[in-house]
């Protein structure tokens, strides 16, 4: 039982699941394909990550090529809203659209295949999921630790001719540090929007609310944020063990 009595409202994307493994999971992202409101914010979300990849991002000099980047964030909300189909061409086209804008060097394949792969990984953790900060953790460790590290090594060691333990080692320490930054930065990311998506109909209701500042500003006068005694009840067996199954 969600945790919020919600209004009657058609844009409102009732069903999550427990598991991306099943038939009807893959059905309904094969839906958002057809969905003109989807694709619309899939194209927003696109553009942004283009344009912060290209140009948004900060040198952390105590490390050698160490930066924060900021183009995780907008892929995250585009997997939880588009799904793994819009996902996977979400991705191919964020590394091709910005390779063609702001090239640097020749266009190697393997990174459009890392793009790819993280924006599979975001949509099956979040899309039409509860999105909790473990998922947020495990997908982000995902992304560090087999996509940057294991493969960016590999893309590396094959563009420029090194051996691959070289990139391994550097990579292993950048990400190492980036890690827990970037996982807090995507914690606060879904805790201020998670309950504005929900109300736009973007994701499906969700029990866990990050950040109780934000769940005060909109639940004032909203009935759609009122919980009811049996809600506060669900709530109770949520931190038991609630959405067991799956991952």
């Amino acid at each position: 039982m969600s945790r919020y009595a919600a209004p009657s409202n058609a844009l409102r994307k009732e069903k999550t699941f427990m598991s991306p493994f099943t038939p009807s999971y893959w059905k309904a992202a094969a839906l958002e394909v057809t969905s003109i409101r989807t694709l619309a914010v899939m194209a927003m979300l696109l553009a942004a990550t283009i344009v912060v990849r290209a140009y948004l991002w900060i040198p952390l000099g105590w490390v050698p090529n160490l930066r924060l980047k900021f183009d995780f964030l907008p892929e995250a909300l585009a997997g939880a809203v588009g799904g793994p189909i819009l996902g996977v061409i979400f991705g191919a086209l964020s590394d091709i659209i910005s390779f063609l804008i702001n090239p640097t060097g020749a266009y190697f394949p393997g990174y459009t295949l890392s793009c790819v792969l993280v924006m599979l990984t975001f949509s099956l953790f979040f899309y039409k999921r509860k999105i909790s900060m473990w998922r947020i953790a495990l997908a982000k460790l995902i992304y560090n630790g087999l996509i940057n590290i294991l493969l960016g090594s590999l893309w590396s060691s094959m563009m420029l001719g090194k051996a691959y333990v070289v990139y391994f080692w550097s990579s292993l320490i950048k990400n190492s540090i980036m890690y827990p930054i970037e996982t807090v930065m995507l914690f606060v990311l879904f805790g201020a929007l998670i309950i504005p998506m929900v109300k736009l109909g973007l994701i499906p209701e969700q029990k866990t609310i990050f950040l109780p500042a934000v769940k005060k500003l909109f639940r004032k006068g909203d009935p759609f944020l009122e919980e009811s005694p049996a809600d506060s009840a669900a709530s109770v067996s949520e931190k038991t063990g609630a959405d067991k199954g799956g991952f």
